[in-house]
């Protein structure tokens, strides 16, 4: 059996700032599991809608980023 393997990350420099939109924490759980604040934080803030939902459907279904079908809407319009 071959031997486990691990891998440190940095720390993340930058946090996702607390929000009460009703997707935050959705988008804190799924999100962030896989791309730091700092990215998420990159993306363009006047991005409409239509794209922010295409990115979190493309994680979806070519990432089998584990989103809930029922938490994507909320996540969409708390993100950026």
């Amino acid at each position: 059996m071959p031997a486990s393997q691990s891998i440190d990350l940095p720390p993340d420099g930058v946090q996702l700032k607390a929000s009460d939109l009703p997707g935050y924490a959705e988008a804190q759980a799924n999100c962030v599991a896989c791309h730091c604040a700092q990215y998420l934080l990159y993306q363009p803030a006047n991005a409409p809608r239509a794209y922010r939902e295409a990115m979190v459907k493309r994680m979806k279904a070519l990432f089998n980023a584990p989103i809930d079908d029922a938490d994507l809407p909320r996540i969409v319009a708390t993100i950026w």
